[in-house]
C-alpha cells in the first residue's frame, strides 16, 4: 500500500459537511459506482489493519458477498490477511 499526505487540505463549508455515524458497524462500506466509505475510527487502527480494511472493501467492489471467491481476492492482495482480520474482530469494537 502507498500512503499520501495532503499538503493543502480542502475544507468544506459547514453546510456541505458529511454526517459521521457514531455506530461502529458498519465501519466501512463499498458502494455501487466504485465508492468506498470508511468510519472515522478506522484511523485509530494499526496501519497493517487499515491495509486489511481497505483491501477487504476494495474486494467487495469485485465480489459483493463473503464467498470463497471474495476471500481468494483478499488473499491474493494481502496473503497475511487472517491475522489482521483477527485483530479487527478482537479489538475493533473497542475503538469507540
Amino acid at each position: 500500500m502507498k500512503y499520501w499526505v495532503v499538503d493543502d487540505p480542502v475544507f468544506l463549508p459547514e453546510d456541505e459537511w458529511i454526517p459521521v455515524p457514531e455506530a461502529w458497524r458498519p465501519q466501512i462500506q463499498a458502494g455501487r459506482g466504485g465508492t468506498v466509505n470508511f468510519h472515522w475510527a478506522t484511523i485509530l487502527m494499526p496501519a497493517p489493519v487499515v491495509d486489511y480494511v481497505v483491501v477487504h472493501e476494495l474486494a467487495h467492489l469485485i465480489e459483493r458477498n463473503h464467498t470463497p471467491t471474495f476471500w481468494r481476492i483478499v488473499a491474493r492482495a494481502l496473503p497475511e490477511y487472517a491475522e489482521r482480520k483477527a485483530w479487527l474482530a478482537e479489538h475493533g469494537g473497542r475503538l469507540l
